[in-house]
């Protein structure tokens, strides 16, 4: 059986104390991390970091929403079937009202999101992650 390798992640979000948590503890758990803090850039990164996973916030109050970058990564070829994680506050219906998109690779998870529970869908997705040494 292969060795488990740091599977990349790109993490979006507008709110910066959230997006730094969440990139201190993937990187902690042995993901290879890079942000994004709105749609726009999303993309660009998504592109040019080619992620093994998204996790992304719906609702961004610039440059497009969570839902605008996710049409925009599905546009892409090496894209296409990039898995997803939308993070979001609104309430269920809410989230209705502005995404009736498929959910081929597509997982919703409400803010604050618990750990463990985030933690174990993208194992379950991504598979085993090489834990970096402690300092």
């Amino acid at each position: 059986m292969a060795a488990p390798s740091r599977k990349s992640i790109l993490v979006v979000d507008d709110d910066q104390s959230f997006l730094a948590m969440m990139v201190d503890r993937l990187e902690a758990e042995g993901f290879r991390v890079t942000s994004a803090e709105d749609a726009a850039q999303a993309v660009i990164q998504a592109e040019a970091f080619s992620p093994a996973m998204v996790i992304m916030d719906v609702n961004m109050p610039s440059f497009g929403t969570g839902i605008d970058a996710l049409a925009k990564l599905r546009e892409i070829p090496k894209l296409k079937d990039v898995p997803v994680i939308l993070m979001t506050g609104m309430s269920p219906e809410g989230l209705r009202e502005v995404w009736r998109g498929t959910p081929h690779q597509v997982w919703i998870m409400y803010k604050p999101p618990k750990w463990d529970i985030l933690l174990s869908q993208i194992r379950r997705v991504l598979g085993p992650t090489e834990k970096p040494p402690a300092a």
